[in-house]
């Protein structure tokens, strides 16, 4: 599937390579901290916020909108918001890596038990 979608934001974008290449340097990051624990998290977040700034700087009237619609649904599903007693949305457990996108009736993660915080 990240191959397909490597592929599509080629066509969209064509003439953009060098985000390709940031994008696959994110994804390998992105491995490295799935079997290191997040010994390498620093330099992901140094990336993301090149890639993001670049973003933002590069925002013209014409993709104004679509490029703040990335942006805010990017910052909303990175983290979990508590609606109430036993109902979560945008949930990432950070004992499995377990993702819900509504969780409703626990405030515990339904894979392994963890407490949500």
């Amino acid at each position: 599937m990240r191959d397909w979608w490597y592929l599509q934001v080629e066509e969209k974008h064509a003439g953009s390579g060098a985000n390709l290449a940031v994008l696959s340097a994110i994804d390998s990051k992105l491995e490295d901290i799935r079997h290191n624990q997040g010994a390498e998290l620093r330099n992901l977040k140094e990336m993301l916020r090149k890639v993001s700034n670049e973003t933002i700087d590069g925002i013209t009237p014409q993709t104004a909108a679509v490029a703040s619609s990335f942006i805010a649904n990017a910052s909303d599903a990175a983290s979990s918001v508590r609606l109430g007693d036993r109902v979560h949305s945008n949930v990432v457990c950070r004992r499995c890596n377990t993702r819900i996108g509504l969780l409703i009736g626990a405030n515990a993660c339904p894979n392994c038990g963890a407490p949500l915080t």
